[in-house]
Parts: C-alpha cells; sequence; structure tokens
C-alpha cells in the first residue's frame, strides 16, 4: 500500500485505512472489555436472583394456630358433621384448611357452603381427618359406630329469640350426625313462646322467657329461651373474618369481637349504651373498646381473659335486651 502518488502528494486513502483499523480495534480492547464484564454481572446476578428464590419460604400467617377441642369423636353412621363445630381457629379460615381423611371407606370429607362435613356411610371402624395450614397441621380420630345408645339434647342451656322473631335452636347428638327424624318440640309458656311440634322452630310473643322442650325415644331435654326486644350478637375474629359464636376457647390472652345489636325501637343506641360485665370462674375476663365497625350498630372490642376455667361475658342494653358470651380455657 503507497502512502504516496507518482506526483509525489499524499495518498490519503491508506491513511483512512489505517485510522479506521485503529480506532476500532481501540474500540473492542476498550469498550468490549467492559461490555463483556456488564454482560458478566448481570448473569452474575440473574444466578445469585434465581438461588435466592430457590431458597426463599413463603410464610402464611403470623402465630396462625388451628386445632380439634377434642383428640376423638364418635359419629353415627350414615351421619354428617360440621367440622367447623369440632376445631378452633385462630387467625385462620376453614375454608383455606386442607382436610383428608386417612380411610375414605369409613369416612369422607366434603365441601358445604362456607365449611366442610365429615359424611359416613354404613361402615363402622375409625379414620384419622388431618387439616393442613402450610406448615400448621391438625389431628383427631373419627370412630364410626352404630347408633345403639342414642342421646339427643339442645347445645346450650339458653338462647334469644326478638319479639315476632323466630329462631331454630342448636340440638347435639350422641353419636355425632345421629339422624333425628321423629323429635317433637312443646313448650308450657305459651304465652311467651310460639312453636311447632313436629319442627324446631321458636318464635318469640313478648318479652320475657319460657322452657322449650324436645322429646325422643328416651331422650327428653329442655332449654330457656329468652325474648328480647333487640337480638345482640358477639362475633368472634377468626382469621380476619368476624364470626358470630356463643362460645369461643382462645389460644392466647387476647382476642377481637364484633359487637353488634338491633334498635329496632328507633332508641339511637350506641357504644356507650352497652353495658359489658363478666362472671368470671376461674377465668379474669376484660373488655376494651377499640374503633366503630362499618355496620350498623357494630363496634370492635379487645377482649383479655387470663386464667383457667371459663367467665361468661353478659351484653346488655337499657331496655332489657341482653345476651351472654362464654369464654373457656
Amino acid at each position: 500500500m503507497k502512502f504516496k502518488n507518482k506526483d509525489g502528494t499524499v495518498n490519503s486513502l491508506p491513511i483512512v485505512i489505517v485510522f479506521t483499523v485503529v480506532a476500532i480495534t481501540s474500540y473492542i480492547l476498550i469498550f468490549g472489555i467492559e461490555f463483556k464484564e456488564e454482560v458478566k454481572n448481570v448473569v452474575g446476578n440473574t444466578t445469585t436472583t434465581t438461588k435466592t428464590t430457590e431458597k426463599t419460604t413463603i410464610k402464611l400467617c403470623n402465630g396462625c394456630s388451628m386445632r380439634f377441642d377434642n383428640t376423638s369423636y364418635d359419629v353415627s353412621t350414615n351421619g354428617e358433621v360440621d367440622i367447623s363445630s369440632l376445631m378452633i381457629f385462630d387467625k385462620i379460615s376453614i375454608r383455606d384448611v386442607t382436610f383428608t381423611s386417612s380411610n375414605e371407606s369409613i369416612m369422607t370429607i366434603e365441601p358445604k357452603g362456607s365449611t366442610y362435613y365429615i359424611s359416613t356411610g354404613n361402615l363402622d371402624g375409625s379414620a384419622t381427618i388431618t387439616a393442613t395450614y402450610g406448615e400448621v397441621r391438625a389431628e383427631a380420630t373419627i370412630n364410626v359406630i352404630q347408633p345403639s345408645k342414642s342421646e339427643v339434647k339442645f347445645k346450650y342451656p339458653y338462647y334469644f329469640v326478638g319479639v315476632k322473631e323466630k329462631i331454630e335452636p342448636e340440638i347435639v347428638t350422641y353419636p355425632l350426625g345421629y339422624n333425628t327424624n321423629g323429635i317433637k318440640f312443646d313448650t308450657k309458656d305459651k304465652q311467651m313462646l310460639g312453636v311447632s311440634k313436629n319442627k324446631n322452630t321458636v318464635t318469640g310473643k313478648m318479652q320475657g322467657s319460657g322452657t322449650y322442650t324436645l322429646n325422643i325415644g328416651a331422650s327428653v331435654s329442655s332449654t330457656t329461651i329468652y325474648v328480647v326486644p333487640n337480638i345482640i350478637k358477639v362475633k368472634v375474629d377468626q382469621g380476619g373474618i368476624y364470626r358470630q359464636l356463643r362460645e369461643v376457647s382462645p389460644i392466647g390472652d387476647e382476642f377481637n369481637v364484633l359487637i353488634t345489636f338491633e334498635d329496632n325501637n328507633k332508641n339511637n343506641y350506641n357504644q356507650n349504651d352497652l353495658k359489658i360485665t363478666f362472671i368470671d370462674e376461674g377465668v379474669t375476663g376484660s373488655i376494651g373498646y377499640v374503633s366503630k365497625s362499618n355496620e350498623y350498630n357494630s363496634y370492635v372490642y379487645l377482649v383479655t381473659a387470663r386464667g383457667t376455667g371459663k367467665t361468661t361475658m353478659k351484653v346488655e342494653l337499657p331496655d332489657g335486651s341482653f345476651t351472654m358470651f362464654e369464654i373457656k380455657k
């Protein structure tokens, strides 16, 4: 390659070519190495992120728990039992729990509405029900038996109904899930209560109380029905959902409740009209106001219960309406 022409002038083409080659080579040496380092860093960062993700464990809840309230249950053949009536949940919703049966020929577990049911067939025997929520686990034994010695009774010693309103008091059986066809209902306090002999329905006629009875085979049971102007409900925080309960066995010493009430006579009641007291039997109960809820006439409270035994929380309104809520530990 000649740098001069025949006439002695400078040939610029070779100079341009040389300059271009040098420039390209310099760019590759300088920026190419930097680019390579950037690629290396990106790849390295990606690898590190992947490893971190693989090792990360998703924590479903902080301090959540659940348990069966007994280690075993006797269930009738051809019976159905609501699992929510057998378990205690803290910061867990039952709909998020996975249930399994160790022997589906003995019992199966079926979803119904917002809960799950144990269903049994004709076979006697035992099976384990397992509840799983992330790393939280609970088990109980289900003994399926023929109902040769059955018992039927009201679940609670008292219930509440509004004036001109109806309720169906809960009934429990032994074994659980026992068929109650043929049961009869009655009352001697007909001025207070309206009943149907063949159906578990009670109507409140006027403010006061009356005795309500059932009879099936050798089983006879009675309960007190209080007729009140306004129904007061106590709902317990379970997994972020407030559920209406009559009693609770909290795992810790503190839990939130939502107290809600009717105001049928337009008295404009609020939380200042609520009178809340405790009848302590081994457990000391106290309550503190937290906030108003978005629900009509509903207020959030923090309940503290310490000790062993039980305490009964009584909630009253000035017009004589009241309810009772039991805390057992």
